[in-house]
Order: C-alpha cells, then structure tokens, then sequence
C-alpha cells in the first residue's frame, strides 16, 4: 500500500468518525426539540406561538443535518454485501409497495413495465432497495406538479436491466456529466450523495448506471447489472 493511499484511508476513516460523532448529539437535539414542540403545540399569544415557530424551524435544521450525515456515512462505508440470486422484479415491487402513498399524494401515475416474471441477478437485497428507492425518489421530486413515472425490467444481451424513467423538466446536458458527482445536487437542500451512493453500490455487484435526459421530456436511469440464469 503506498503512502498516498494509506494516508488517504486515515482521512476517510478520521471523517467517519466525525460524522458518526456529529451525528449522535444530533439525534438528542432533535429528540428534545420534538418534545419541546409537543409542549408549545397549544401556543396561544402571539409570543408562544413565534417561539413554537422557531422550535419547528430547528427541529427542521436539525433533521436536515441528521440526513446528511446519514448519507455521508452510507455513501463512506455502505453496509457489508451479502449476494444471494433475487428476482429484481420482487424487489422493485417491495419499493413500489412502500411508496404507493407518496405517488398518490404526488398525483404521479405509475406504469409498469415487466417484460418477463422474473429477472434474475445476485445481488443483495437490501442494498438494491436502497438503489431502487434512491432513484424513484429522485424521479418523484423531479416531477412537482405530477406525471407518469415508468418502471421497466428485463433481461438483456448486457445482463439484467432496470430503467426508471420520469416526465419532469429532465436535466440540462452540461449538468448530466455532474449528476453523479459527490455533494453536487440539483435539487434544493439535497445532499448531493444519494446519486453517487446508488452508483457505488451498483458498482460493488459489477454493474453500472446509466442516464438520459431531455428537458422536453424527461430523465431516463438505466441500472444494468449481471443476470444469472
């Protein structure tokens, strides 16, 4: 191991560390904002009633900082893999299950594309949930006054092939390249680490992930991986 990598990983492991300190005395702040919040929720004067406001505006902050040190931490050191061969389709039905409220409540129509029953791959499980769900998220945010979100899955010459594809405004070319970048987001108050986590994990099961965008259109992710039998 060379110099510059030993003293690399020091580096990476120090920021862990940070960010596993950060995180800790985050979690009991907003655990006592919560209960703060809770005692002010029957705010009568317009003084209790600002000081409510404020109690609700930290515990905001407080959240949102909670959040990105979460991803930090995900996208440093994403949980140890365990491979086992799984029908991506059940996957993404188990994702989609679990955010029925949000496209409902997001006035966003979902079509399903599944060409076959099953879509083989190795892959673990919990760690391709996070991917799946990492990027219909972003499909749903992409899309503020509703849409048509599509979820295709198939077995290809290239391997097993997921696409989620959304109808927002899509990305810009010049900004495409940097989708995947760490801490660049092109939505406001985003991390900017779900993208490049999603790609880390992919690549850990020796795939890649794929994007086209037309801000006419919309914003196609194509998550190809190996297929197994």
């Amino acid at each position: 191991m060379s110099t510059d990598t030993k003293f690399e990983e020091q580096i990476a492991e120090l920021a862990r560390g940070l960010a596993h300190e950060i995180k800790n005395p985050l979690s009991t702040l907003s655990m006592n904002l919560q209960l703060l919040k809770e005692t002010w929720a029957d705010a009568k004067t317009p003084r209790e009633q600002r000081t409510a406001e404020k109690i609700a505006l930290l515990q905001s902050e407080t959240n949102r900082l909670k959040e990105i040190v979460d991803d930090f931490l995900r996208f440093a050191r994403p949980a140890e893999a365990t491979y086992s061969k799984q029908n991506l389709i059940n996957i993404l039905e188990e994702v989609l299950d679990f955010l029925a409220p949000t496209l409902a409540q997001n006035h966003v129509r979902l079509l399903k594309n599944f060409a076959e029953p099953q879509v083989y791959a190795m892959v673990d499980r919990d760690l391709m949930k996070q991917v799946y769900m990492n990027l219909l998220l972003n499909a749903v945010e992409a899309m503020p006054d509703g849409g048509d979100l599509l979820v295709r899955a198939a077995t290809g010459p290239e391997g097993a092939q997921v696409d989620i594809a959304d109808t927002g405004s899509g990305v810009e070319p010049d900004r495409i390249e940097r989708l995947f970048d760490v801490y660049y987001s092109t939505k406001k108050g985003g991390s900017g680490l779900g993208l490049p986590t999603a790609r880390k994990i992919v690549a850990a099961h020796g795939g890649r992930i794929e994007v086209h965008s037309d801000t006419t259109k919309g914003t196609n992710f194509r998550i190809t991986i190996p297929a197994v039998e």
